[in-house]
This record gives C-alpha cells, sequence and structure tokens, in this order.
C-alpha cells in the first residue's frame, strides 16, 4: 500500500471511529471502565457496514497508526468477528521490523495497538477461559500501558460489566490469573502498580492482599496507599461478613501512613482512609 493510500485509509477509519463514538455516546479512552455494550448498540450508526468493512481492510495496513484505528472499530462497531482478530493480535508475538526495534519497538503490533485491542474486548464484552489464558497473557506484555489496561480489565469484569463465563469464580479460581497480578505489585512502573492492586483486591484471596499490603503501609508513593485502600474496599465488598477479616483490615488502617504530597485540599489517601474506616464501623458492603 503507497503512504497516500495509508493517510487516506487511516483518516477513514478514524473518521468511522468518530461517528461511532458520537452514536453511542461513548469515547473509546473510557472503554474498559464502561465495559460491555448493549448486544445492538451500535446498530443506530448509519455507516455500520462500512465501519466494520473498514476495520478489516485497516487491520492489514502496514503502518500501525491504521491499525491502531482498526482495532477501536471492532470494538465500537460490535464486529462479529473481533473477538477472534484481537485475540489474534494479542497473542502475535511477531518480532518488529528491525529499525523499529532499533528505536525500542517489540513486536509487530505495537504497544498501542496492543493496548487498545484490550480495551475494544472489553466493550465487546465476552469473557471465557480462553479470555482468561489471554490476560495472563498480557499481565506479562513488555508495554507498561497494556499491563496497566488488563490489571483495570480484569476489574471491570469483576464488578459485574463483562459477560463472564462461570460467574466471578471462574476468575478468582485461576491461580495463574491471580499469580500473574499479583507479581505485579512490584512492578517497577507506578501506574501498573496501583492498577495491579485495585485488580488484586477483587481477584485475589483476602489473607494473600493484607499480607502483601503489609510492605505498603507507609509506601513513600501515596498513589500506592491510595491504591491499597482500595484493595480493602473491594475486600470488603467480598467478604463483609467475616469479621475476622474486618479486625485485620482495621489493623491495617491503624498503621497506615496518611501523609501527602497531593495539592487538593481534600486528600484523596485520607479519603479514602476514612470510607474503609466508615464501613468498617457501620458494618457495610456497599461500594462508595
Amino acid at each position: 500500500m503507497f503512504p497516500s493510500e495509508s493517510n487516506s485509509l487511516s483518516a477513514s477509519t478514524r473518521d468511522l471511529r468518530r461517528g461511532l463514538e458520537r452514536s453511542l455516546g461513548l469515547r473509546f479512552e473510557r472503554a474498559i471502565l464502561h465495559g460491555a455494550l448493549q448486544a445492538g448498540a451500535s446498530e443506530d450508526f448509519p455507516r455500520l457496514d462500512e465501519a466494520r468493512r473498514g476495520a478489516l481492510r485497516a487491520l492489514e495496513s502496514g503502518a500501525w497508526r491504521t491499525r491502531n484505528e482498526a482495532v477501536k472499530l471492532l470494538g465500537l462497531s460490535l464486529h462479529p468477528d473481533g473477538r477472534e482478530l484481537l485475540h489474534g493480535l494479542l497473542a502475535d508475538r511477531t518480532p518488529a521490523p528491525a529499525l523499529h526495534r532499533l528505536l525500542g519497538g517489540d513486536y509487530f503490533h505495537c504497544g498501542f495497538e496492543r493496548r487498545n485491542a484490550l480495551a475494544s474486548l472489553a466493550l465487546l464484552g465476552e469473557w471465557d477461559a480462553g479470555t482468561t489464558e489471554l490476560a495472563v497473557l498480557c499481565l506479562s506484555d513488555p508495554y507498561y500501558e497494556v499491563r496497566s489496561a488488563c490489571c483495570r480489565w480484569i476489574g471491570t469484569a469483576l464488578a459485574g460489566r463483562c459477560r463472564l463465563n462461570g460467574g466471578t469464580e471462574a476468575l478468582r479460581g485461576s491461580g495463574e490469573l491471580v499469580d500473574a497480578v499479583c507479581r505485579l505489585l512490584d512492578d517497577r512502573r507506578l501506574e501498573v502498580r496501583c492498577a495491579a492492586w485495585r485488580a488484586a483486591g477483587a481477584l485475589a484471596p483476602a489473607e494473600r492482599v493484607l499480607e502483601a499490603s503489609e510492605d505498603r503501609l507507609a509506601d513513600p508513593r501515596v498513589r500506592v496507599r491510595e491504591a491499597v485502600l482500595d484493595a480493602y474496599g473491594h475486600l470488603l465488598d467480598r467478604f463483609a461478613q467475616e469479621a475476622e477479616l474486618h479486625a485485620r483490615v482495621e489493623s491495617c488502617l491503624d498503621r497506615m501512613l496518611l501523609t501527602s504530597v497531593a495539592m487538593r485540599p481534600s486528600y484523596p489517601v485520607r479519603r479514602r482512609y476514612w470510607a474503609v474506616r466508615s464501613r468498617l464501623k457501620e458494618g457495610t458492603c456497599s461500594t462508595c
């Protein structure tokens, strides 16, 4: 494909993506938080067939920006073959061209494509055993935004915004998935660590989360402590009636560092701290 053709295709797919966003009332950047689109949600878009055909054509482009738009279209258009194509893209470990590797690239489908492929899978909404295997792979992806996005996708699924075959216990019962998330609690990237703590609170056994958090109660990064508090909140949602767990969480709170350098009148770490305290006192399990 000549550069002029590639640029034209990229512009066309970008316009289709923006049109779908307007039709759905959803920006793609919020796809993971949103989770599954309702069946037929994209049917009101008058250029839906064109968008689905364009996604397939753009996915074959040699230009990553064009493929990146195609990845977004697969999710927004609820493409019938979207899950299979996105799974294949995420599992593809074809090396990037030599020049790209010299500039820091890793695989043919670059990190932005892989991150957005996860977001499109969240919109498509189906989670089965094969998806769990794919998530385990993505949690060890060399690009940090993929690891972070995968943790957030797991949180979305466990919050009920994806269709889980086997229910939430299908995820919580996967030792590989739990181990893969918990390995990221010490990831070198702050964004990944925070996302992993929140995912672990919703996914991992309570004892494992509480034990790991002991070394984070005075973490110098306030965002990590905020994420740990969010993990405690997830544990209280899951184990609302377990007095022993409540006592363990309260013990951790008694030893947690609350200093913050956040330049805001309301310090996030303190707000989360008192929200967890309040829930322990009132015995409520509702999500804030």
